[in-house]
C-alpha cells in the first residue's frame, strides 16, 4: 500500500512535469490555442501530504509552475482577443481605466467583502463564510494560491454547471473589465509603484472571498437539487434562479435592460451592481418571481440576516450608554450609537430603508433634537427632490462625484475645493480616511473601535458632540452675565440642516468644517449679545418675545431696560442672538444664502 501510494503521487508529479514541458514548448512556438488535458488532482489528500512531505511539496511546486504557465497562456490568448476590439471599444476601455483608477484605490487596502458586499451570504451561511474568510487571507498574500484555487475549480464537474447557470465568478486575469469585481474594474491601478502591490493584494482578497462564498453555496444547493433528480438539463430555470439569488446575496445584481451598459454605469456609479442587488433583496416582487425552492432559501437568508442584526443591537443595548435609533426618517436609523461614534452593521441596507422612509413620509428626524421636520415646508429646507439628488450623488463614482462638486462649488462632504484636498480624497483608501477622522477625536483607541470594524466592512462614522457654548469659555464676560443669573446657555445643534444642500446637515461635514462653524457661530453669538446689551433696552411683545427694535406692526410694547429683563426674557434674548448667529455662520462657512 505504501509503494502504491508513493507511486500514485510520483506518477501524478511526472504527469504534471510532462504537461509543463509540453506547455513550455507550445508557448515558445506561439501555439497558445492548445488546451492541456484535464487531470483530477490528488493533492487534496492530506494523508499523502503527511506520508511524503518532501515529494508532496515537489509535486505542489510542479503544479504551481504548470498553473503559472497555463495562466500565462490564457492571458496571452485573452490579450490577443482583447487587442482585436473595435476602436470604439478601445476608447471606451481607455476612459474606463482612467476614470475608475481613483475608485479602485479608494476601495483597496481592506478585507471588507465579508460584512459589506457579501453580508447576507456571510450571515446566512456562517460555516461556508468562515472557510471563505480563511481563504481570503491566504490568497491575499499568495498569487500562487489564488491561481491554484481557480485552476482546481475549473477541473471540477460543477464548474461547467456554474457557468451555464450564470453564477458569477470573477476573473482578475481577464483584461476584459466586466470580468472583474466592480470595485476593481480597472487595469491601471495595480501598476502604480508601491501601492500597486497593495491594490493587487486587496483585489485578490475581495475576489477570493466572494468567489469561494458563491461557489460553495451554489455547490451545496445543486447537490440538494440533484439528490431530488433535478439537473441543469431538466430544471434549467431552477438552477439559473438559484445562481441569480447567490449573485444578489453577494452583491452582484443583474442590471436587467441596462446590462449592456454595465461598463458605462460602472464609471458613473461606485457600485451599480451592488445597488441592483440591494434593491432586489428589498423588493417583494423579486421574491414573488422566484421558484418556490429558491424563494424559501432567499427569505430564510434575509430572515437570518435581519435576526442576527437585531440580536447584535440587543446585546449592545445592554450597555446603558448605547443608543439605537428606530425611526427610519432619521439618518441614524438602525445604527449603534455610543458617544460620538455610529456603527452601521447593515451592509448598506440602512441607507435605502432610511431614504425610502424619508421619501414616503416627506419628513426627516433630527438626530440631535429628535424634532420631525417636513421637507420643503420652510424656505430653504430640503425638498423630496433635493433628498433624491443627495442620495444619488452619494452613489456616484469618485470622478463623477468630483465633477458634481466642481459644478456645485463644494464637495460631497463639504470640503473646500483645493487641489491638495481633492487629490487626497481621490487617491486615498476609504479605510485611511475613516481612521484619520476617528483618530482626531478618539486617539489611538480608534484603531480598535473604528479601524478594525471598517477593515471588515462595517460602516463607521465619528461625529463631534453637540457642543454647548458655555463649554468653550464660561468666564467670557458676555456669557458670564447669563451664567451668574443661572440661565442655561444654548447648545449648537450639529444636526441643523444647511440650506440648498440636498438635505445635508452640519454633522455630515468633516470635523475641520464643523469646528470652523462652531467657532464662527460662537464668535457671532457673543457679538450679537454684546450688541443687544449695549443698546440698554429690548422690545417685548405680549407673549414675552423679544426684539432688538420696535416692530412696525406695533405688536411689541415699549422698550424694556435690559437690566430688568426676567430670566425667561433673557433666555429669549439668547435664542434670538443664537438664531441670527447660526444663520450668519452658515452663510460664511458653508457659502449658502437664505
Amino acid at each position: 500500500d505504501i509503494l502504491s501510494d508513493y507511486k500514485k503521487l510520483k506518477t501524478f508529479k511526472d504527469g504534471i512535469d510532462k504537461r509543463t514541458k509540453d506547455l513550455e514548448k507550445d508557448l515558445a512556438d506561439g501555439n497558445i490555442l492548445q488546451e492541456p488535458s484535464k487531470k483530477k488532482s490528488i493533492l487534496d489528500d492530506k494523508e499523502l501530504q503527511k506520508k511524503y512531505p518532501e515529494l508532496y511539496k515537489q509535486t505542489l511546486d510542479a503544479k504551481d509552475k504548470l498553473i503559472k504557465l497555463k495562466t500565462e497562456r490564457e492571458i496571452r490568448l485573452l490579450k490577443e482577443q482583447y487587442a482585436n476590439r473595435s476602436k470604439t471599444q478601445k476608447v471606451k476601455d481607455f476612459l474606463t481605466n482612467i476614470l475608475n483608477t481613483p475608485r479602485t484605490i479608494m476601495a483597496s487596502v481592506d478585507y471588507s467583502a465579508p460584512l459589506r458586499q457579501g453580508i447576507i451570504a456571510s450571515v446566512s451561511h456562517p460555516i461556508i463564510a468562515s472557510k471563505a474568510f480563511i481563504e481570503m487571507f491566504k490568497q491575499s498574500v499568495s498569487q500562487k494560491r489564488f491561481d491554484r484555487w481557480h485552476y482546481d475549480l475549473e477541473q471540477t464537474p460543477e464548474y461547467d454547471i456554474m457557468k451555464r447557470s450564470d453564477l458569477y465568478i470573477a476573473d482578475p486575469h481577464n483584461p476584459v473589465l466586466t470580468a472583474k469585481e466592480e470595485q476593481f474594474m480597472n487595469n491601471l491601478a495595480e501598476k502604480i509603484p508601491v501601492i500597486g502591490k497593495l491594490i493587487k493584494g486587496s483585489e485578490r482578497a475581495y475576489t477570493a472571498y466572494l468567489n469561494k462564498l458563491r461557489v460553495d453555496i451554489f455547490k451545496n444547493g445543486i447537490d440538494a437539487f440533484q439528490a431530488e433528480g433535478k439537473t441543469l438539463e431538466n430544471s434549467q430555470d431552477l438552477y439559473k434562479a438559484f445562481a441569480g439569488f447567490v449573485n444578489n446575496a453577494t452583491g452582484r445584481g443583474n442590471l436587467g435592460k441596462l446590462e449592456g451598459s454595465a461598463q458605462s454605469l460602472n464609471v458613473l456609479f461606485f457600485s451599480p451592481r451592488l445597488i441592483a442587488a440591494r434593491l432586489n433583496m428589498l423588493n417583494p416582487v423579486y421574491y414573488a418571481k422566484l421558484p418556490k425552492e429558491i424563494r424559501i432559501k432567499a427569505l430564510l437568508s434575509m430572515a437570518k440576516f435581519v435576526g442576527l442584526g437585531l440580536s447584535v443591537i440587543g446585546l449592545m443595548q445592554l450597555n446603558k450608554d448605547v443608543e439605537v435609533e428606530k425611526d427610519p426618517r432619521s439618518t441614524d436609523f438602525g445604527k449603534i450609537k455610543l458617544g460620538e461614534t455610529r456603527w452601521d452593521i447593515w451592509g448598506g441596507f440602512q441607507q435605502y430603508i432610511r431614504f425610502f422612509g424619508q421619501m414616503f413620509s416627506g419628513q426627516k428626524k433630527s438626530t440631535i433634537t429628535g424634532e420631525i421636520n417636513d421637507m420643503g415646508k420652510k424656505y430653504g429646507s430640503a425638498t423630496r427632490f433635493d433628498n433624491l439628488i443627495a442620495f444619488a450623488r452619494g452613489k456616484l463614482s469618485p470622478v463623477p462625484a468630483e465633477a458634481a462638486s466642481i459644478l456645485s462649488g463644494k464637495s460631497t462632504i463639504g470640503q473646500p475645493l483645493t487641489i491638495k484636498g481633492e487629490a487626497l480624497n481621490l487617491l486615498q483608501p476609504l479605510l485611511f480616511q475613516d481612521i484619520e477622522d476617528a483618530y482626531k477625536t478618539q486617539g489611538a483607541k480608534s484603531i480598535a473601535t473604528i479601524g478594525l470594524p471598517s477593515i471588515f466592512g462595517v460602516g463607521v462614522q465619528t461625529q463631534l458632540k453637540n457642543v454647548s457654548l458655555s463649554d468653550a469659555d464660561r468666564k467670557d464676560p458676555t456669557l458670564k452675565y447669563y451664567v451668574d443669573k443661572d440661565i442655561e446657555l444654548p447648545s449648537l445643534d450639529l444636526d441643523s440642516e444647511i440650506p440648498h444642500s440636498g438635505g445635508k446637515s452640519i454633522s455630515d461635514y468633516p470635523k475641520e468644517k464643523q469646528e470652523a462653524y462652531i467657532k464662527k457661530q460662537s464668535d457671532i453669538f457673543k457679538y450679537n449679545l454684546r450688541e443687544i446689551k449695549s443698546k440698554g433696552v429690548v422690545y417685548v411683545d405680549d407673549d414675552g418675545n423679544v426684539s432688538t427694535k420696535d416692530d412696525e406692526s406695533n405688536v411689541y410694547k415699549k422698550p424694556k431696560s435690559f437690566s430688568k429683563l426676567t430670566p425667561v426674557e433673557l433666555r429669549k434674548v439668547l435664542t434670538l442672538a443664537q438664531s441670527k448667529a447660526t444663520r450668519r455662520a452658515k452663510e460664511i462657512i458653508f457659502n449658502v444664502k437664505y
